[in-house]
């Protein structure tokens, strides 16, 4: 009896819903990290009537890409094609629920992720019991789904959360669309197409579902006569409702540019390295997927390995598919969705729609296969690993986000005792700190300077935990402030390890690195897309201009920079990271001389 209390459904969405806030209560008092800063900008600008209603049109024309580049919020080499523009409505809705109620107070944001995610958890429950009819290996899954680690970063980062909100909206359908077949009543097939539709509007991945649709029906008619005559409605109205869309995207410029037509070479070998990670990554629960552009290169033998035995563990679950036919639809839910989610930087936040599928394989096999390797297998892997690692990796999040800007900020302190706003910061080189592909490099280079400039002009946001508090007053002002007496920061240098620096004259720095070279990685190509740089080429920013100096092959092995001020001049400071501190260098104490912090 008692056993049988814990088999009920009711048990098994309190106990999700518990489990689901156990692991991401801590996310709670995260603050606001990347894109936050700039949505929270946007949202103020929303509000008062001063920007359309889209929190994901970033970068719309050439004259934006090269004003935030002179403003030193994206890298000097940005290509003036680079584009972000995506239409999410519903997201941005979602976020300006909050920013009405809340203002910039992150702690709801953070809460109102994991009760999303807490409603996906418990909508693949019932997704889960309408594929199998049997509750243990949903709740199973559903189990699985919510620990797994890869999860991590789209649960505690809030301009993130139209992933989960699309995924809601998808499984939503998904659910509508079975009990459309079952029940026959026209209201489940209005609920399909609207959820449809929303998760349309919410993230473009949503496109691609017409196929798992399709796969579904095809799994239950099986021949494929049938299937067509039975269900050509649905068909040919998902049809048109992906052609509007697709059109609407196309005529009103909306889309990112990502890959140009060089950088579309490149595109194998980006999948190649992206999809074996992923794989890794859900099949083993760790972070894999965070890994950057290099990983594969220095790792490539554990890398293959384990994807051998990935390989073996699909083999053995496809061997079950005629006792199970959902899994034909659950392994293409895997693997179909990452053609589309390889694109720079590899982020391990896009995984969570093909989890969806990766969860109810492993529940299957825990719950109903009957090979005791397979389930305990997935119970360690999916089961018991995943919170270990979801703490480490908390752990190793915050100390690269937070921990590592407050020391950041405390060497600031120490090497630079009198701030001006005619101050000019510029940084050398970041370092290598947390996993070996995180630090203060990348797409971070979008939030230094605002990072610094409200640091250093307003004393109040000087908060131990650095950045949480950083929006609680007027940023439309501070920003304002910023950009007319703000300290510029000029980060010349995208490397995380030493550089040579060398001086040609009073006004002229040769700044070099003797390993790795300008534009190779994932990040540094998504700002750079397919531009082909040359020697000779200049980049002309406020008080700087930066000119290419060595080239081999496509890659720069070298710029110099040419300073409007003497470099010895007072308000000039030199940052560089080297030996675990961050120093400052003197340029009247010659080449390389450095004072410790």
């Amino acid at each position: 009896m008692p056993i049988k209390r814990f088999n009920k459904p009711s048990f098994h969405i309190a106990f999700l819903i518990f489990i689901t806030f156990m692991v991401y209560a801590h996310t709670f008092d995260a603050g606001f990290v990347f894109d936050d800063y700039a949505q929270q900008e946007m949202l103020k600008l929303i509000t008062s009537n001063q920007r359309e209603m889209n929190l994901f049109s970033f970068i719309r024309a050439p004259e934006e890409a090269t004003y935030y580049t002179q403003m030193t919020a994206v890298p000097w080499w940005t290509n003036t094609n680079w584009r972000i523009r995506y239409l999410r409505p519903v997201a941005t809705l979602s976020h300006l629920f909050d920013y009405t109620l809340w203002g910039s107070n992150p702690v709801p944001y953070h809460v109102h992720n994991v009760i999303l995610y807490a409603l996906l958890v418990v909508l693949l429950y019932a997704f889960y019991r309408a594929l199998c009819k049997h509750d243990l290996t949903a709740f199973c899954g559903a189990l699985v789904f919510a620990l797994q680690p890869c999860h991590y970063m789209t649960v505690r980062w809030p301009a993130s959360r139209n992933d989960i909100i699309c995924a809601t909206f998808l499984v939503v359908s998904f659910i509508c669309y079975v009990r459309f077949h079952e029940k026959k009543k026209p209201l489940f097939s209005i609920l399909f197409f609207c959820s449809y539709i929303l998760a349309l509007l919410t993230k473009e991945i949503a496109f691609i579902f017409p196929v798992f649709f399709f796969t579904y029906d095809w799994i239950r008619f099986k021949k494929l006569k049938d299937l067509i005559s039975s269900r050509w409605k649905v068909y040919l109205t998902l049809c048109i409702i992906n052609c509007c869309y697709y059109l609407f995207y196309q005529v009103y410029g909306y889309g990112s540019y990502w890959y140009g037509e060089r950088v579309l070479q490149d595109y194998p070998l980006d999948f190649l390295k992206a999809a074996t990670t992923y794989l890794c990554s859900l099949f083993y629960g760790g972070v894999f997927a965070s890994a950057g552009p290099d990983f594969l290169a220095r790792y490539w033998a554990l890398v293959a390995v384990l994807l051998l035995i990935v390989g073996y563990l699909v083999t053995r679950i496809w061997k079950q598919k005629d006792r199970f036919p959902e899994i034909r639809l659950c392994t293409l839910w895997i693997m179909l969705p990452l053609p589309f989610i390889v694109v720079p930087p590899l982020n391990d936040r896009l995984l969570i729609i093909p989890s969806i599928g990766f969860a109810y394989l492993a529940a299957l096999a825990i719950v109903q296969f009957g090979k005791k390797g397979l389930a305990l297998f997935f119970l360690v892997t999916a089961l018991m690993l995943p919170p270990i690692t979801n703490v480490i990796q908390a752990r190793e999040h915050d100390k690269v986000l937070q921990t590592t800007y407050e020391h950041f900020h405390t060497a600031l302190n120490k090497i630079i005792p009198h701030k001006t706003s005619r101050d000019k910061l510029f940084i050398l080189n970041f370092p290598a700190v947390g996993m070996p592909e995180l630090g203060l490099s990348g797409e971070n280079y979008m939030y230094l300077a605002l990072y610094f400039d409200l640091y250093y002009q307003y004393p109040e946001w000087q908060v131990p935990h650095y950045p949480l508090s950083a929006f609680d007053n007027n940023l439309s002002a501070a920003v304002l402030h910023v950009k007319e007496a703000g300290m510029k920061v000029y980060p010349l240098s995208p490397f995380d390890g030493a550089v040579t620096v060398q001086i040609i004259d009073d006004h002229h720095l040769r700044i070099s690195h003797p390993t790795r070279y300008f534009f190779e990685t994932n990040t540094e190509k998504l700002f750079s897309l397919n531009r082909t740089f040359v020697k000779g080429e200049t980049f002309h920013l406020p008080d700087v201009t930066i000119t290419l100096d060595e080239m081999e092959g496509d890659g720069v092995k070298s710029i110099v920079v040419a300073f409007v001020e003497p470099l010895d001049n007072p308000r000039y400071y030199f940052l560089f990271y080297d030996k675990g501190t961050w120093q400052r260098w003197h340029p009247l104490k010659g080449v390389d001389i450095f004072t410790n912090t």
